[in-house]
């Protein structure tokens, strides 16, 4: 039995903010990733090597009715370094995945992740003990 994804909302952390991801991330999202195959090593989808490709990833993720994600927004620049989100909901067992998170590799071994983390993981529990 699979439960329908969250609701996108607006996630604030204390480094980062997570807004529901839209096309109008595209342009941060390829300067975050741009010419670093490293940081798309593990996700399943090809490395966007254009702005046109990034829109086509990004349209991809908004079109997958599996999965909610967000742009992480740090709050210092206001700019998107990456995204992250929930998939695989299930009530039966109360399960959810958190997934296909990518920084710049700028971010990596910072505040980033725990950050982005703790906000889905504190969001997913409140959603959890109210249903």
């Amino acid at each position: 039995m699979t439960a329908t994804m969250p609701a996108p909302v607006v996630l604030d952390g204390r480094v980062v903010r997570l807004e529901p991801l839209t096309l109008d991330h595209v342009a941060d999202l390829y300067a975050a990733g741009r010419g670093d195959e490293e940081v798309w090593r593990f996700e399943p989808r090809p490395f966007p090597a254009s702005p046109e490709e990034m829109h086509r990833h990004v349209a991809g993720l908004l079109a997958d009715r599996q999965t909610t994600q967000f742009a992480v927004i740090l709050k210092a620049t206001g700019r998107a370094v990456g995204s992250t989100g929930y998939w695989d909901v299930c009530r039966c067992d109360e399960n959810v995945e958190v997934g296909s998170t990518w920084y710049a590799r700028a971010y990596w071994r910072t505040a980033v992740n725990t950050d982005c983390k703790i906000a889905l993981l504190d969001h997913a529990f409140a959603l959890g003990s109210s249903g």
